[in-house]
């Protein structure tokens, strides 16, 4: 049986850990697009998943504001991924 093949949105992957999320998928023969990719979002019909792959930060919490701290945990973590959230690729 064929493996079901999925329109996949990635934001973040210039490099860092973004390359290879977005990566991954692509080798598997998946359609990966990144924002730079927009025509891969214009070809399909559907997006089935939108991540974003940016990095978050390391190091001491001393250099982050509290806000600096929620703005990257709502980003990476908190952020509408997946078909059920169609918006999430309304800005790609």
């Amino acid at each position: 049986m064929a493996a079901v093949r999925q329109a996949i949105a990635v934001t973040g992957a210039s490099s860092g850990s973004g390359r290879p999320t977005a990566a991954a998928p692509a080798r598997g023969g998946h359609a990966v697009g990144t924002v730079l990719d927009r025509h891969v979002l214009d070809r399909h019909v559907r997006t089935d998943i939108a991540r974003n792959a940016e990095h978050t930060a390391l190091g001491s919490a001393g250099a982050f504001t509290a806000e600096d701290v929620a703005a990257g945990h709502d980003v990476n973590v908190l952020a509408p991924h997946g078909p059920t959230a169609p918006s999430s690729t309304a800005s790609l």
